[in-house]
């Protein structure tokens, strides 16, 4: 009888230490579960907070530039454009999804390649005085772009590289004005022959980061071909009674290399 009171006893005691002893470990694996989903939603919250930073970043999915652009002839042979370029580009892109380096759009810029002088001496018919005049000629090319721009997806340094490729409509035309020197006033303003054509631009390109997170600096290097136009050429001519003499009008293949340097941003 007593053997059988004391395995009972014994079978109880064993009974409550092992469940003193379970108690714990249960309580352990529980608080590292809770500890595993607290981590978990610690880091989705952070991963999350990224993503909507990094979609804030460019909210539009738009970009912008603007450039002062340096253009000099290439590729012309003996038909030589002479004159470098000197002008302005704007452009907008949209970018193709949120998650793509690819932005389509276009803009437009106008680009001044050559000017020359005449002064002179007139009567003016309202008050009868004599005045210095000056004959100014400005040869111009206006253009509109449409293309792609596709952004590398590795940035290299400050540096975040791209390609562009765009299709072009330009025209030139060239001004004559008469300016009043003494009255600093423009008198009459003259177009001369205007004409058209098409072309393409191939451009590489990078936008450098600056401190700013929506403005950064665009470097580009542009080449300009295909379609001729009708620009006025130097004669070589040394001195005329009139400004235009300084000019013939020549059919030249349009051949530029532009190098451009402005702002992007988003």
């Amino acid at each position: 009888m007593r053997k059988i009171v004391l395995l009972i006893v014994l079978l109880s005691l064993n009974g409550l230490i092992c469940a003193q002893i379970e108690e714990p470990d249960s309580l352990y694996y529980d608080s590292l579960d809770n500890y595993s989903n607290q981590e978990y939603e610690y880091y989705g919250e952070e991963f999350e907070q990224e993503a909507v930073a990094e979609e804030e970043y460019n909210p539009s999915g738009y970009l912008g530039e603007i450039n002062l652009l340096y253009g000099k002839p290439v590729g012309l042979m003996k038909r030589d454009f002479e004159k470098n370029a000197l002008g302005i580009d704007i452009d907008l892109y949209k970018q193709w999804r949120k998650t793509s380096p690819l932005y389509v759009g276009g803009g437009f810029f106008i680009l001044g390649y050559d000017s020359e002088s005449v002064s002179y001496f007139d009567y003016n018919q309202e008050d009868g005085l004599e005045y210095e005049f000056s004959e100014d000629f400005k040869g111009r090319i206006f253009g509109v772009n449409l293309g792609a721009k596709y952004f590398s997806t590795k940035s290299i340094w400050v540096f975040a590289p791209y390609v562009q490729l765009d299709f072009e409509y330009r025209r030139a035309y060239a001004s004559i004005e008469d300016v009043n020197i003494d009255l600093d006033e423009t008198v009459n303003t003259e177009f001369e022959g205007g004409n058209s054509g098409f072309g393409y631009n191939i451009s590489f390109g990078s936008i450098v980061a600056l401190k700013s997170d929506r403005y950064f600096l665009n470097l580009k290097l542009t080449y300009s071909y295909g379609g001729g136009l009708f620009l006025y050429k130097r004669n070589g001519t040394t001195s005329a009674n009139f400004v235009i003499d300084y000019f013939d009008k020549k059919y030249i293949p349009f051949g530029i290399m532009s190098f451009k340097i402005g702002v992007v941003f988003l």
